[in-house]
């Protein structure tokens, strides 16, 4: 059974920015660390605790950490049942994301399978908007990584168009993504010429 909603996020927001201000890293997280124990058991207050300490510890680079604290985040919501809410989503896409900057080859694979299953929820929640449309350009990247380059560009093709469709195509957004579309196209072809020689 869930705990009854015991814990104030708005005004652990403003603590919380309060004390990244002043840069005491030690202080932030002693914060976080004892907002989740105040926060009550089975909340999705305390799901969303564990993804801020997360994002914490990406920040400082301590990866093993961040990927436990987002393990535990993830396994909250699916046993209170709440997998199908937006801030799994969420937590799901700082997974994707840390897979990513950990930068291992077998972590590709772990940032594509993330993103993808974030890319189903958002559409679901949010329809085709900029967020969704960055989610793509984040799978198109762990295709790039993983050399799979048509993929690629056909994530990122699809990010394009959905960006100029929602903010026209003189938008730095749409520039910076057309820019890369354009890069991503020529590694394509060269891929598929060496390939056609073969």
């Amino acid at each position: 059974m869930r705990t009854r909603r015991c814990y104030d996020m708005n005004d652990f927001y403003i603590k919380l920015g309060e004390l990244s201000v002043s840069g005491d890293c030690g202080a932030v997280e002693k914060f976080i660390l004892s907002a989740i124990e105040a926060s009550g058991e089975n909340t999705p207050e305390r799901a969303g605790l564990y993804t801020e300490l997360a994002g914490f510890y990406r920040e400082q680079e301590r990866y093993p950490e961040s990927e436990e604290a987002l393990s535990k985040a993830l396994e909250m919501f699916k046993d209170e049942g709440m997998d199908a809410v937006p801030e799994y989503t969420v937590s799901l896409m700082g997974l994707a994301e840390l897979y990513r900057l950990k930068g291992e080859a077998g972590d590709h694979c772990g940032a594509l399978d993330g993103f993808s299953r974030a890319l189903e929820d958002m559409r679901q929640y949010f329809g085709e908007n900029e967020e969704f449309a960055m989610c793509k350009v984040n799978i198109s990247e762990a295709y790039e990584l993983l050399g799979d380059f048509r993929r690629a560009l056909a994530e990122l093709s699809g990010a394009a168009d959905i960006l100029e469709r929602l903010h026209g195509r003189d938008h730095d957004i749409v520039k910076s993504t057309q820019a890369k579309l354009k890069n991503m196209a020529k590694k394509a072809e060269t891929v598929e010429a060496a390939e056609t020689k073969e």
